[in-house]
């Protein structure tokens, strides 16, 4: 479950099960403890970060900002808002 707490009709969103991105375009949403919850859609896949000393790779990056303190929350989609 994630917080949601700046909506007034859904506070809590349920996450029930594991999804793979497997194409751009496809709608993501990301829980963050500053953020809460924010939207976006995958712009590509197998993208890969280099700031000169780390190297990370196998990244799927999507169009949608983050505040600090927002890393390690979950990342997930919807089919619907109806409960």
């Amino acid at each position: 479950m994630c917080k949601n707490t700046n909506s007034e009709r859904y506070k809590e969103l349920l996450i029930e099960d594991i999804i793979l991105v497997s194409s751009n375009g496809v709608h993501l949403s990301l829980s963050g403890f500053n953020s809460h919850v924010r939207c976006g859609y995958v712009v590509a896949l197998n993208g890969f970060s280099s700031s000169g000393e780390y190297f990370h790779d196998n990244m799927f990056v999507v169009g949608m900002g983050s505040l600090p303190g927002d890393n390690g929350g979950p990342i997930f989609s919807y089919k619907g808002l109806t409960f």
